[in-house]
């Protein structure tokens, strides 16, 4: 092992400079080695020589990026890593162990712990700075869009905040708004939850003869297409890209490998079923010990939610700018003596769409302000308002009211009345807002909610969504009745009637799947058989999805089946009659030939033929 030159390397960008990496090795002469070229690369770098120094190292300071030798005296490296996943996920502390050729199975151990990749000795270490640094670049990427939802949900919190400090009787309204929005998310999400657990693209491509030389599976989600085809063609990854974004792509693709520097392009990719999706695209060229680029490695994240949630903070903050507008308190003091205002704020009027003056003149008496509430409110105002005057508690109401453009508006009204020092009432303040939109959102979510249990109960296929913590089944569609031939709410009692009703069989694949799923936090779909608790069986296709909150935890996951029985019906009717064919075609004399007509290739000849 031989320390090379920074120069022979190129140049780390500057993006990662800084980076804390941990070395843990049992051999010196391994750990300085590696820390010189990590710190001629610019990484920060610290060393220990034991597994125990570890745990010590990371509560006392953040770190980027771990190297852990696979085989260490005392403690055992795996014991260890199980026990670093334990505080921190793959994203926010990427592990690559150091192992040998004869370690492979240590090596598939430590990847189903947790680990995020493997070198192997005597170090490449053109291979480790790569790799070390596709890893950083993730977690970087990671980081950064976790840090950009963040300030966007920092940005509505604070608008949220301004509307919160307009005056402290909004206080119980903006909580039911917030309550009725998680509502309606919720409810919304339940739609989207079976497209859940798509991971980014890994592609590396060779720079002189183009050819793609790895291209990760998830390729095949984000464009649709089989990765085996872009092996054989990479023109098939510029033709799923937009056309309007296509030049501006290939250009910025084209600068990076003449100059040897990095491109970041966000770009929309177009799916052979005409569906679109988002994509963040960072290219890195990798050099070879001249300095020169030789392949390209190029990292796609899949960022429609990103941009969504853009859109959505947009549609959000024109709805506030315009609550600002529609919903800032307006103020009026009233005599309960004379029954007439004494004054009324620019922006009370403004609700009912007057200016203050003009309210002033046509309402100021009781019977004409009167005239503002709809007629069908009316009664029940004034029933309310003769029922309260003598209390001194702040009075509610709420009714219709008709502006002077004939809108119908929600509005509600808080009263209170106000004492001089010696407790004699000097008039009624009154606060006035309008939440039609407030209202108008109850009904959106009474509808969203109603458009749920609509699909539930007319869909053919059976969608369960669980907890994972308590393992309660939280919705199964009525569907299940009929594929499992059990009621439903016996498995909202009990999850374990779920597994009862699959096949002997097949159980025990199913419960792999299950837990290989939820381990490497990805989707599975599998085949089996549901026995009735009559006898008869249904073939069904399960395809399950982890759903993740902002954390990237999965707290729940949901499940989609289908009922294949007629198909797998007409497969086995479909292998009987070819038996059936084949049988008769050889005990018969005669020739019996099938040919096309327009290339007269003979599809199939009989055995008499001979």
């Amino acid at each position: 092992m031989t320390v090379e030159s920074p120069d022979t390397y190129g140049t780390t960008h500057r993006s990662l400079e800084g980076s804390r990496i941990l070395i843990v090795d049992d051999e010196a002469t391994v750990r300085t080695i590696l820390r010189q070229i990590l710190e001629n690369a610019g990484y920060t770098v610290t060393e220990v020589a034991s597994c125990g120094e570890i745990l010590h190292h990371l509560d006392k300071d953040t770190y980027d990026l771990m190297l852990l030798d696979i085989l260490m005296p005392g403690m055992d490296s795996l014991d260890m890593l199980k026990s670093v996943r334990q505080k921190y996920t793959m994203s926010e502390l990427p592990v690559i162990m150091v192992t040998v050729k004869e370690e492979s199975a240590d090596v598939v151990e430590a990847f189903s712990l947790g680990a995020n990749d493997y070198i192997v000795k005597p170090v490449d270490f053109a291979v480790l700075r790569a790799r070390i640094k596709t890893h950083l670049f993730h977690k970087r990427a990671e980081d950064e869009l976790r840090k950009a939802n963040e300030e966007l949900e920092h940005r509505v919190a604070e608008r949220t905040a301004e509307l919160l400090a307009i005056n402290k009787a909004l206080v119980s309204e903006i909580a039911e708004r917030k309550q009725q929005d998680e509502e309606l998310r919720e409810s919304e999400t339940r739609f989207q939850q079976m497209a859940e657990g798509i991971d980014d693209v890994f592609v590396i491509s060779d720079v002189k003869s183009k050819s793609v030389l790895y291209a990760s599976p998830a390729y095949e989600q984000i464009w649709g297409r089989p990765v085996q085809d872009l092996y054989e063609d990479y023109r098939h990854w510029d033709e799923g890209i937009h056309p309007d974004d296509r030049p501006r792509v290939q250009e910025a693709w084209a600068r990076m490998k003449d100059q040897g520097d990095r491109y970041e392009e966000e770009y929309r990719v177009l799916r052979p079923d005409g569906s679109m999706r988002w994509v963040h695209s960072r290219g890195y060229s990798v050099h070879d010990e001249s300095g020169q680029p030789y392949r390209v490695a190029e990292i796609v994240q899949d960022i429609t939610e990103f941009k969504q949630t853009q859109q959505a903070l947009q549609e959000r903050e024109a709805m506030l700018a315009d609550a600002a507008k529609l919903s800032t308190l307006g103020y009026a003091t009233w005599s309960e003596e004379q029954h007439c205002y004494l004054s009324v704020s620019e922006e009370y009027a403004r609700i009912y769409g007057y200016s203050a003056d003009e309210y002033m003149r046509r309402f100021n008496t009781h019977e004409k302000s009167l005239e503002t509430i709809h007629p069908e409110d009316r009664a029940q105002f004034e029933v309310a308002y003769f029922n309260q005057t003598k209390t001194d508690d702040v009075r509610h109401y709420e009714f219709r009211a008709i502006r002077k453009d004939k809108q119908v508006r929600h509005i509600k009204e808080w009263a209170r009345p106000v004492k001089d020092s010696a407790g004699k009432p000097l008039h009624t303040l009154v606060i006035a807002q309008d939440v039609t939109d407030f209202k108008q959102a109850g009904e959106k979510l009474r509808e969203s909610e109603a458009r749920f249990q609509q699909l539930a109960k007319v869909t053919d296929d059976v969608f369960v969504i669980s907890d994972m913590e308590s393992w309660d089944v939280l919705y199964a569609s009525p569907a299940y009745e009929r594929i499992w031939g059990r009621p439903v709410q016996d498995l909202i009692k009990d999850y374990r009637n779920w597994d009862e009703g699959i096949h002997p069989d097949d159980r025990l694949g199913m419960q792999e799947a299950w837990v290989q799923m939820l381990r490497q936090g990805d989707r599975y779909e599998e085949e089996y058989r549901v026995l009735h608790p009559d006898g008869s069986m249904r073939w069904v296709r399960s395809r399950s999805y982890p759903i993740r909150d902002e954390s990237g935890r999965i707290y729940r996951v949901a499940a989609f089946v289908t009922d294949i029985t007629a198909r797998k019906q007409q497969q086995q009717e479909l292998r009987e009659s070819e038996a059936r064919f084949q049988q008769l075609a050889g005990v018969i004399d005669d020739v019996f030939a099938i040919s096309d007509v327009k290339s007269w290739e003979v599809l199939y000849a009989s055995p008499a033929y001979e």
